[in-house]
């Protein structure tokens, strides 16, 4: 009986224990092949964006002989001008694209460097549809510790987002107070994000209802740009502007 029992007992355990064991080989190598497939895919986004970028660069820079060359009719001026500002979206959805694969891969580290606030500024509002009447406030010498690239990127999707939802950059205003934090507010004169809206802002895919299908856009840009700014020990906040509009504030480590 006991005996009997007891064995009963002993031959349904080690049964137990062989499927768990089976289970676990089964599930142990469908997650290889999970991590493999994702390499993979990881490895062909990036590859395939580097292979966009290439040509997107030489196209940018005949570009930009054709519009700096001998005068040209207006409308050709025009139409050249199109291609560029296409071409400079297409490069700014790649850019993301790569940045995303960086991040879903744990792989998005920064280096960041001493760099002079003023000029990546100055060269975020030179290649944005941004106009002459943004006022920037900036002292000369404000330095951050940041990668170039990273904080290029930043400004860029900010100043270029404030056209296209806000009526386009009113201010831009870069301090820092005492030994704190490297702060620069950019901000425009549109209608704000709505309240419902705020929490989402710098999720993936987040899109307000009432730009979405207006203004084209992946809804990523926010969401990358926070995560750069975290690479660099800063961050990106959202709050509203006491005049009307929204502030979109960096913060950054002092160099």
């Amino acid at each position: 009986g006991q005996l009997a029992v007891s064995l009963d007992n002993a031959l349904l355990y080690d049964s137990l224990e062989n499927e768990v064991r089976a289970r676990t080989a089964e599930l142990a190598d469908r997650n290889r092949d999970l991590e493999a497939a994702g390499q993979l895919k990881t490895d062909l986004i990036g590859m395939l964006g580097h292979e966009i970028n290439n040509p997107l660069g030489t196209i940018f820079g005949y570009l930009d002989l054709i519009l700096t060359g001998d005068p040209m009719p207006p409308s050709t001026e025009e139409l050249v001008t199109k291609v560029q500002r296409t071409t400079r979206r297409l490069a700014g959805i790649v850019d993301e694209v790569l940045a995303l694969v960086r991040i879903d891969a744990g792989r998005l580290t920064a280096t960041p460097r001493p760099v002079r606030v003023a000029d990546h500024i100055e060269a975020a509002l030179s290649t944005t549809t941004a106009t002459s009447t943004v006022t920037v406030t900036c002292p000369p010498g404000l330095t951050a510790a940041v990668q170039p690239g990273h904080l290029d990127q930043i400004l860029t999707n900010l100043i270029s987002n404030a056209g296209k939802y806000g009526g386009g950059v009113e201010t831009i205003n870069a301090y820092a107070i005492d030994s704190g934090p490297i702060t620069i507010d950019i901000t425009d004169h549109g209608p704000g994000v709505p309240p419902e809206f705020r929490d989402k802002l710098f999720n993936r895919f987040a899109r307000a209802e009432t730009t979405a299908a207006k203004v084209p856009g992946t809804g990523l840009g926010l969401y990358i740009i926070r995560e750069l700014a975290r690479a660099n020990s800063g961050d990106v906040h959202y709050h509203p502007a006491p005049t009307g509009g929204s502030t979109f504030t960096i913060t950054l480590p002092p160099a």
